[in-house]
């Protein structure tokens, strides 16, 4: 069986009840990413389900972070502006957001470089962490030089829910 060090375009993944209703979210791999920020490395392989843009994140601590892009989220949404970011890099108290009915912590933030995996070329983009009080989900909030802030919800899955398998 392969594992996400070997997991490959082609490939399928599930994650056992990450999907709708509870279900299974399982597709096909289109691609993977490495991601590099700081001191940590991680790994994203994407592909669609349900017609919908999925991501499954494999960090180096051993968590498993799921993207399902079903959901348009906005700074207007958690209530932030560019300037409530800059406070968020500035101070080390900063006040959590309310959103969703949770509180979020502000975790980290940094610049992120990114490429497709067996590329040279990649990208940089400046990226904000705020992680659930008491829950398994993070909001990143990431900012790519001449485009607009993009918010995205992960959820926290337990490696084991997560299986690779080759056609």
């Amino acid at each position: 069986m392969p594992s996400y060090d070997t997991a490959r375009k082609g490939d399928w993944m599930r994650v056992l009840g990450a999907g709708d209703n509870q279900g299974d979210l399982s597709f096909s791999i289109e691609g993977r990413g490495e991601y590099h920020c700081d001191e940590e490395n991680w790994t994203e392989y994407y592909g669609r389900y349900l017609g919908r843009e999925v991501c499954v994140e494999s960090f180096q601590n051993g968590e498993v972070g799921v993207v399902l892009r079903d959901r348009v989220v906005t700074l207007n949404d958690l209530d932030l502006t560019e300037e409530d970011l800059v406070r968020y890099d500035e101070e080390d108290a900063a006040e959590p957001l309310q959103f969703d009915g949770s509180l979020w912590e502000f975790m980290s933030s940094g610049e992120v470089t990114c490429r497709e995996s067996g590329s040279t070329d990649g990208d940089r983009y400046y990226s904000w962490d705020f992680v659930e009080q008491g829950g398994r989900r993070i909001i990143c909030v990431e900012k790519r030089e001449d485009e607009p802030f993009e918010v995205c919800l992960v959820q926290l899955v337990d490696a084991e829910r997560v299986q690779i398998s080759r056609n």
